[in-house]
């Protein structure tokens, strides 16, 4: 009796290992220096600038599967195991589903400033950038964490006459 309730007690030890995060540090910079040699102005700031509204602009990103071209970027992570590039290489996918692709910062920012020249912007003030990580747990009590991108700011156009 006394060695089964060992095995059960070393099994539910075990088995709730799994269910711990190993901890990963990720890294991502938004780099505003090919707007800014256009003339587009970005900023987290909401004043210094004489400007006229053009509105809200705000972007999500989910990864996820994608078909057709995917994006590269030349950042990497590093988490317990290692360096991992987070991004994959550009490259068509010919598989019904399409391939894995998670958005570079670069990727994201671009993405941005096209919706906010379409509406007519030459900037955006109050830039912000937020992840937010979900978690999920199956039926089977596996965890896997969902992530989403989020981009936003106040599209104007700025009077550069003064």
């Amino acid at each position: 009796m006394k060695k089964i309730a060992i095995l059960l007690t070393s099994i539910l030890m075990m088995s709730c290992a799994s269910l711990l995060t190993p901890y990963s540090q990720s890294f991502a910079i938004y780099d505003f220096t090919k707007y800014t040699e256009e003339g587009f102005i970005i900023s987290p700031a909401a004043s210094g600038f004489e400007y006229q509204p053009v509105g809200e602009i705000a972007v999500e990103f989910t990864p996820g599967y994608q078909k057709g071209h995917i994006e590269t970027s030349p950042i990497n992570t590093q988490n317990s195991q290692g360096f991992d590039d987070i991004y994959s290489s550009r490259k068509p996918t010919s598989d019904r589903k399409g391939s894995w692709f998670n958005p570079s910062p670069d990727y994201m920012l671009e993405e941005l400033v096209k919706y906010a020249k379409a509406a007519g912007a030459d900037g955006i003030l109050n830039f912000k950038a937020v992840a937010n990580y979900t978690y999920e747990v199956s039926k089977s009590g596996s965890r896997r964490i969902l992530n989403s991108y989020s981009l936003s700011g106040f599209a104007v156009k700025i009077n550069k006459d003064k």
